[in-house]
């Protein structure tokens, strides 16, 4: 999944986990924090990696959801 699609994914979680009486700001102020915190925690992959390290491939995944995150806050 891209980023953009991922940063999509998850403004629409947002919005539906509030029964859509959650505005645009509210949903993607709170999918910007999950961003967040998946950054700031050791991240599961979200994508293969071919780093061939278990340290390159965080980076990988850290760089990929930084992405959303910059996906996010162009929505």
């Amino acid at each position: 999944m891209t980023p953009k699609e991922k940063a999509n994914e998850l403004m629409n979680k947002m919005k539906l986990g509030w029964m859509h009486s959650c505005t645009h700001f509210m949903a993607k102020k709170c999918a910007i924090l999950c961003v967040d915190e998946i950054i700031n925690s050791s991240p599961s992959l979200p994508i293969l990696g071919d780093g061939g390290t278990f340290g390159e491939d965080i980076e990988l995944s850290i760089n990929y959801w930084k992405s959303v995150k910059k996906e996010l806050e162009l929505l």
